[in-house]
């Protein structure tokens, strides 16, 4: 049986796309980012064929985007499955490249040991405050906390017997400083997202990809689309839905439009729901079950899940790499009836480079013999295809044929 926790995030991102109004379908909407306290990283996976019993791993506990007049202490509790994971002392502790100055009043343990609550649960313990006057804005680093796996899946379909457990932000206190006497922030007046561990047999082979890996702009006003595509599905997994998230410049970009893509439409009606927040925009597609509840037919193969169509909103003054990062990712399976989350064996994330010369391919700075030679090596290739460029793909209509050679040719020696 899967763990609870497992199920429940899976049954939430369906529930979020079903209850989802049918007339957002497309709809962009913009949030501001909030406070947070949050585990990093939030998914901690790992999987029998590379990591075995007595791994260490390690964790942080950190703070983002708090506005004046900041935070002057905090408090939390991190809570673990004991029978998955042994704490490592050596790797627990609040970090003092943050809370400079800082009075700590609990560090994680009890004199060596986890302190454990009413119910015999165990947990790491975190306190600090800093001295004078004034709260820390901003974020970064609050505590570090380090585990060892010392309970080992048994073997079975898929990804066989997952472990899993929270690793649980609870009780949760951010004081204000310029309240008197210091009081701690309202819970609504921040986010806290615990995080989780799992471990489990290999992954299985299905993989994420934003295409093409190189998007270029060179003026403001300019237009450009990746694709969020999947690949080796197999139909033995049973996916019927995915949700991601894809992170970006905000103060470069700004998302114009997502389109559902072709994989999952071809196995069946789909629902599918995207909204636009400060930094990324969030992508949900289920695959419909018949009316009485069943998937008849599960997608196999490849094929794209979302377009994102960005207009630039501005540009620095010299050639910058900006990342489109995919994140969050959950591919939802349907298993005998349980919902189970398969997370892709990888994830490639692609970058916007700008501002751009289109005609400079290698973007040197020059329009020379090398950019003569990256166009004629691509030559008549589109996406997918080895040779496939898209720097050479000047007009960006998805080949790269003599119209892209002339524009090279024109600008040659500039």
């Amino acid at each position: 049986m899967f763990d609870k926790r497992i199920k429940l995030l899976s049954v939430s991102m369906t529930l979020t796309i079903l209850l989802s109004s049918f007339p957002l379908l497309y709809t962009i909407v913009v949030a501001q980012a909030v406070p947070s306290v949050f585990v990093d990283p939030l998914e901690n996976f790992f999987y029998t064929d590379t990591t075995s019993v007595g791994t260490e791993f390690s964790i942080t506990i950190e703070a983002a985007d708090w506005p004046e007049p900041g935070v002057y202490s905090f408090e939390f509790k991190l809570y673990y499955d004991p029978t998955m994971l042994e704490p490592v002392p050596a790797k627990i502790g609040v970090d003092p490249d943050f809370w400079i100055t800082a009075f700590v009043a609990a560090s994680g343990l009890d004199e060596g040991a986890p302190f454990v609550d009413g119910e015999g649960n165990p947990f790491l313990w975190f306190s600090a405050t800093l001295l004078g006057a004034g709260g820390k804005v901003g974020g970064g680093i609050l505590a570090k906390a380090g585990f060892k796996i010392i309970a080992e899946p048994a073997a079975g379909q898929i990804l066989g017997q997952i472990l899993s457990c929270g690793l649980d932000l609870r009780d949760v206190i951010m004081v204000d400083p310029s309240t008197s006497p210091p009081t701690g922030y309202p819970e609504d007046y921040y986010e806290v997202q615990s995080g989780i561990y799992q471990y489990s047999g290999p992954p299985p082979p299905h993989y994420l990809k934003i295409e093409p890996a190189i998007v270029t702009a060179t003026e403001v006003g300019d237009e450009v689309s990746i694709t969020v595509m999947i690949y080796d599905v197999e139909e033995d997994q049973q996916i019927i839905g995915a949700e991601f998230k894809v992170f970006f410049e905000p103060s470069i970009l700004s998302i114009m439009s997502v389109m559902e893509g072709d994989f999952f439409k071809a196995f069946g009606t789909t629902f599918s729901v995207n909204y636009t927040f400060a930094n990324y925009g969030l992508v949900g597609i289920l695959l419909l079950p018949t009316e009485g509840g069943q998937h008849i037919t599960f997608p196999q193969g490849s094929g794209s899940l979302a377009t994102i169509k960005f207009e630039v909103i501005a540009l620095p003054e010299e050639l910058t790499e900006f990342p489109l990062d995919l994140g969050d990712v959950q591919i939802v399976a349907r298993v005998e009836d349980e919902l189970t989350v398969l997370p892709p064996r990888s994830i490639e994330d692609a970058v916007l480079m700008a501002p751009t010369r289109r005609e400079d391919l290698n973007q040197d700075g020059i329009v020379n013999v090398l950019d003569m030679a990256t166009f004629a090596l691509a030559f008549g290739s589109g996406s997918g295809d080895p040779r496939w460029n898209p720097m050479a793909d000047i007009d960006q209509n998805g080949i790269v044929n003599i119209l892209d050679g002339v524009m090279v040719a024109r600008a040659f020696g500039s």
